[in-house]
């Protein structure tokens, strides 16, 4: 049974309405065919669906969920919007399939060392300052920075999503160019 939460209810709300409307305006930015999206149910479902459900769900983590699980989801949407927006100016000059034709040949061509480093690299980036402010939230002994633990475990999380998700892309890219060479191969 789930425990309602009222405590910072509004401002969580707040919080998750402004990191969701900037994850979902920064992906409809870099890809309103959704060609780019990492997650495979927004293509399924389409956009008008998409903002029911995020709509839905700022309204009800802070209540179903609690203070501490929508300000880690917030600033993992914060995040992730970030990173769109940080693509975009490349991604709007070539265009959604160029883009993302240039994507999976790195993801393809990327010496498996190189490819490694790199997702460690920004991996260690946002777990270590995940860390970093979690050694600020241990200081406050009078809780009143109760979100502090929940922003660093936002990057965290983040660190850990963007880290597992580009692994699983890049096996996923070089089975299917060996399906490819395989095919020709044979034929």
């Amino acid at each position: 049974m789930f425990e309602i939460h009222t405590d910072h209810y509004l401002p969580c709300a707040i919080i998750l309405l402004i990191s969701r409307f900037f994850d979902l305006l920064s992906t409809w930015f870099i890809t309103p065919t959704f060609a780019l999206e990492l997650n495979q149910w927004m293509k399924t479902i389409g956009w008008r669906n998409t903002i029911i459900i995020n709509l839905l769900l700022i309204l009800l983590i802070p209540l179903l969920m609690g203070p501490h699980s929508a300000v880690m989801l917030a600033v993992f949407g914060a995040i992730m919007a970030w990173r769109n927006f940080l693509i975009y100016p490349m991604a709007s000059v070539l265009g959604e399939g160029e883009y993302l034709r240039l994507v999976r040949e790195y993801r393809v061509t990327t010496s498996p060392v190189r490819f490694r480093i790199i997702v460690m690299s920004k991996f260690s980036i946002t777990v270590l300052l995940g860390f970093f402010i979690l050694a600020v939230g241990a200081i406050d002994h009078d809780k009143k920075l109760w979100f502090i633990p929940d922003i660093a475990r936002g990057f965290m999380f983040s660190g850990f999503f963007l880290a597992i998700m580009e692994t699983v892309l890049r096996r996923s890219e070089l089975k299917s160019v060996d399906k490819m060479r395989t095919k020709n191969i044979t034929h």
